[in-house]
């Protein structure tokens, strides 16, 4: 058989829409595939679909990271069936970071025509650990609805989201409880850069936040924090070794009268913060230093 019999033959057998950013992208180059992404965080994806059997077969690339990237090396190993209902594949995507870290998530995937459904968790995981993903590619923008941990509860939630072809993509949670609102949207490129944006909304108070993920590994987190009575205000950048600096402003509520607590005064200071291995404190203007643990949390709430 010829090469160029063999590219089509492949090609037929996996019969994925090419959906930016999956395998269907990748499998669109041919059953060898080499070539250059949409952005800049990967610089390069090398890979094969190797065809044992009729509609079964193995896959498997590599992507190489910018050289501005925390992260060194990115692996896929899996298996594909291929029947008349569509394409299942069952992988293991390793992601290997600068400082030695390897971490390894175990991927099902259903293709069926342009619709794709899906769930993740971390290679071993529980069945709870699962989370699932549903999307359709009309050809301009994959739209889909997925599973995530969100950032202020920490909870296990449905995102609605697209993904563009340029590698860009959104996300958005709304909750609409007694006496709560949130609302938290997820965003990124493919130039590397992720953030998250959300609000939580008492009614009478609320809690803004912001993460921006970089390329590099670093972060920045401003959280604004407004009461009745006081507001607190954080500003600050974490770099990828875990060390970084930052603003704040410090509210604290002061009764001069015990027995009249209507009456109070409410006093600001400018802080400076420093975090070192994730530990965080702020040497503020009011002569005090004080921890600021709750701004570092990886959940708000």
């Amino acid at each position: 058989m010829s090469g160029r019999n063999h590219f089509y033959r492949s090609a037929a057998i996996l019969g994925l829409c090419p959906i930016p950013g999956t395998l269907g992208a990748h499998a669109a180059q041919g059953d060898v595939f080499a070539y250059d992404p949409p952005g800049l965080a990967v610089t390069y994806i090398k890979g094969r679909f190797t065809n044992q059997d009729l509609g079964v077969g193995t896959i498997r690339w590599r992507e190489t990271p910018a050289s501005t990237s925390y992260l060194t090396e990115t692996h896929v190993t899996g298996d594909v069936i291929t029947s008349s209902y569509g394409t299942d594949v069952f992988s293991v995507v390793t992601v290997k970071e600068d400082n030695g870290t390897i971490r390894s998530t175990e991927v099902e995937q259903s293709w069926q025509g342009c619709s794709l459904t899906q769930r993740a968790r971390p290679l071993g995981g529980s069945n709870a650990q699962w989370l699932t993903h549903e999307g359709t590619w009309n050809g301009q923008v994959y739209e889909y609805v997925q599973e995530r941990y969100t950032r202020t509860r920490g909870q296990k939630q449905v995102f609605y989201g697209a993904r563009q072809p340029d590698g860009s993509w959104n996300e958005s949670y709304v909750y609409n409880g007694v006496g709560t609102d949130i609302d938290e949207t997820w965003g990124g490129n493919a130039d590397g850069t992720t953030w998250i944006n959300w609000l939580i909304n008492w009614g009478d108070a609320y809690i803004y936040g912001s993460d921006t993920m970089y390329l590099d590994g670093s972060h920045r987190r401003t959280i604004e924090e407004v009461f009745e009575s006081c507001s607190d205000a954080y500003d600050f950048t974490i770099g990828y070794d875990g060390s970084g600096v930052g603003t704040s402003t410090r509210c604290e509520v002061v009764y001069p009268y015990p027995d009249d607590p209507e009456w109070y005064e409410t006093i600001y200071s400018s802080c400076t913060m420093k975090i070192t291995n994730g530990a965080c404190s702020r040497t503020c203007t009011d002569g005090g230093t004080y921890s600021c643990e709750y701004a570092m949390s990886s959940i708000i709430y």
